[in-house]
């Protein structure tokens, strides 16, 4: 399950900024917390800036450059990230007087009393595939507010942009992911996990949302710093998403439970984001009903024997192939009883027979 549209995606909701570097930072403030707004029933800017405080947060990732915001975080310690909105992008590229303007009404009239440390042009606008006139507009967009910055003489605030998991060339299995370019320093933008969901969407609850960002937490927070298998020691700076369950998110369930709080401020689960408190001292966490998988359509009607380890369509193991034999093998018996080739949107009909070797697909003849 992953952040994006589909649920794979969802669960693991990584990312990726680019052409930040981050070397001045404690591995306790490693640890930054997104703050999104997409509900009608969140506790004021003020309540919030105080929770995260109360939380120990190192750093705040904003999804804009809230006025009121940036006034209430003058005089924390919190390092703080605002966002170029991507309807603005256009704009800041084109032009360096509009990018200067940015510049002075969301960081000159704040800095330096506000920490603010990174300012991310655009989020995930390269997965965008709507408006790819974006695409090329956020490296001059990047380079505008880089001189901007530049020539007030502030050198403690970096530029980057969030990426999404398609940034990765490979992401399944976890182990194999590798990044599609390799020269760009990076920090974790956005990683979490849902607390809750719709009853299909598996393996979305409380248990596995304390238990991933609890292990995240000791990870990142770990001192010396464990890096990763391509980059062992590095310190990674990281932002967990999200502050607050948020009730006016997207169309799936978990889209609205990634909060570390309920809308009313109190925590959903125990979390300690210094990474200190030993896992004994949590309070015990309810047990997940829904890990197991979702009893559905595809559940036990013989529609996927061929792709189970050792039979004739299993290899080449790839979700791409496993879910073309599926949906394939799926339509084709059950066709005669009125489905369609659909599967919200994810199939399309082909006339090319991916058939290979001993593996033969199932296929309609219309």
């Amino acid at each position: 399950m992953f952040k994006e549209k589909v649920m794979v995606e969802v669960i693991f909701a990584i990312a990726f900024l680019s052409f930040l570097v981050f070397s001045d930072a404690s591995p306790a403030s490693m640890i930054g917390v997104n703050y999104g707004r997409l509900g009608n029933n969140l506790p004021s800017p003020y309540e919030s800036i105080e929770l995260l405080k109360t939380m120990k947060a190192g750093r705040v990732k904003l999804y804009d450059a809230n006025p009121e915001i940036l006034r209430l975080l003058s005089g924390t310690n919190l390092h703080v990230s605002i966002m170029v909105p991507n309807e603005q992008i256009s704009a800041v590229a084109a032009n360096q007087s509009a990018a200067n303007r940015w510049v002075r009404d969301n960081v000159l009239s704040y800095y330096p009393n506000t920490m603010i440390r990174y300012i991310l042009v655009g989020n995930e606008v390269l997965s965008n595939k709507d408006d790819q006139s974006l695409w090329y507009a956020i490296v001059p967009a990047m380079r505008n507010i880089k001189k901007s910055i530049d020539e007030h003489n502030i050198h403690n605030i970096k530029i980057g942009t969030p990426l999404a998991m398609d940034i990765l060339q490979t992401s399944f299995p976890p182990s194999s992911g590798e990044f599609r370019v390799l020269q760009y320093p990076v920090a974790i933008a956005e990683t979490g996990w849902p607390n809750g969901g719709d009853y299909d969407e598996i393996g979305a609850n409380t248990y596995n949302a304390a238990t991933y960002n609890r292990n995240l937490i000791r990870r990142i927070t770990s001192q010396p710093p464990i890096g990763t298998p391509a980059r062992p020691g590095s310190a990674i700076p990281t932002f967990i998403f999200s502050l607050y369950d948020e009730n006016q998110k997207g169309v799936l369930g978990t889209e609205r439970h990634w909060g570390l709080l309920h809308p009313n401020g109190r925590p959903i689960y125990d979390i300690d984001l210094t990474g200190q408190i030993p896992e004994a001292e949590f309070s015990k966490l309810p047990q997940p009903n829904n890990n197991g998988p979702f009893h559905g359509k595809l559940w036990r009607n013989g529609t996927c024997d061929e792709i189970a380890p050792g039979k004739s369509c299993y290899q080449p193991v790839s979700i791409v192939s496993h879910a073309n034999y599926a949906f394939s093998s799926y339509w084709a018996k059950f066709r005669k009883d009125g489905e369609t080739c659909h599967f919200n949107e994810l199939a399309v009909q082909s006339t090319i027979d991916p058939s290979h070797g001993s593996c033969k697909f199932p296929y309609v003849s219309l």
